[in-house]
């Protein structure tokens, strides 16, 4: 189990990502559901750009790391900064295909792969 400490880097290493996890999809995914975009050359094109939004959010937080862990005197926070960072790379991969679900009111499909990723993040977590 984890110690009070190891709780206390675990919420220092998600404050700065919590806040750009907002920014992540940038309203993208409703985008293409409100507006029913089907055409594949969008949809590549939205996904390039979500892309990019979280190598810029990644990278932002991989920047910040070791100032967040100098600013909260905790060093250890650093290598668990770097390790969230890595859910900006993925989060993308998952914005289009799940918009197009909603979109096809396929929730049933939408739900596995939910609860999927919730299972993978957990076990993620606690490895």
């Amino acid at each position: 189990l984890l110690s009070p400490t190891d709780y206390g880097i675990v919420t220092i290493a998600t404050l700065l990502s919590g806040y750009l996890a907002l920014l992540g999809d940038s309203g993208f995914a409703a985008a293409i559901v409100q507006r029913q975009i089907r055409d594949r050359a969008t949809l590549r094109a939205v996904f390039s750009v979500v892309l990019l939004i979280g190598i810029l959010l990644a990278s932002t937080v991989l920047a910040l790391a070791p100032v967040i862990g100098a600013l909260f005197r905790e060093p250890r926070a650093v290598g668990v900064m770097r390790l969230v960072a890595l859910q900006f790379l993925l989060l993308p991969f998952g914005t289009v295909p799940a918009a197009v679900l909603r979109m096809d009111l396929r929730f049933r499909e939408s739900g596995i792969a939910n609860i999927a990723g919730a299972i993978t993040s957990r076990v993620h977590t606690t490895a």
